[in-house]
This record gives C-alpha cells, sequence and structure tokens, in this order.
C-alpha cells in the first residue's frame, strides 16, 4: 500500500514560515516527533493537532488532507488489513 497523507504539517509549517524545530520546542516533543508527524510516518492526536493549529494561528481543517483525498484514503483502508493486539482486523 502506498504512504497515505492524512496531514498537511510540514505544508502549514512551511506556509507559516516556522521550522518544525520550532513547533517541536512549542509543543515540548522531540524534534523526531515532529518529523514524523511532518512525513506522514505517525499522526499527532487530535488534541495535539488542536495545539498544532492554534501555534500555526490556523483553523484546525488546514493542518488536514483536502476531504477529496480522504475518499482514496478510505478506499485503501477498506481493502487492507491492520494489527489489533493479538488479533488481525479488517477494516
Amino acid at each position: 500500500m502506498s504512504k497515505v497523507n492524512l496531514n498537511r504539517i510540514k505544508s502549514v509549517l512551511a506556509e507559516k514560515n516556522k521550522s518544525s524545530k520550532d513547533l517541536a520546542s512549542h509543543l515540548g516533543k522531540t524534534e523526531s516527533t515532529v518529523s514524523r508527524w511532518c512525513t506522514n510516518e505517525v499522526q499527532p492526536s487530535i488534541e495535539t493537532l488542536y495545539e498544532i493549529s492554534k501555534f500555526l494561528k490556523v483553523d484546525i481543517r488546514e493542518c488536514l488532507s483536502p476531504l477529496k483525498d480522504w475518499t482514496k484514503i478510505v478506499k485503501q483502508f477498506s481493502h487492507s488489513k491492520f494489527r489489533n493486539n493479538e488479533n488481525e482486523t479488517s477494516i
């Protein structure tokens, strides 16, 4: 399965002339954690995403990929499996 970009944190940081280091410092997170969000390797919690949007002074929706992309995302996940504890579960 190809990589799915759920967030736009990296793009919004660039638009606001902020660095991932600035964001990490503001949130009290490691630069490594913020880097993983920026590359969509992992996703921040909704609470953290809200804090990111406040730091960047944008609506939280600007930190997420456009809705049209989510249709593709849902289709990809509906055909895949993921591990949930010890069970393998279809979405």
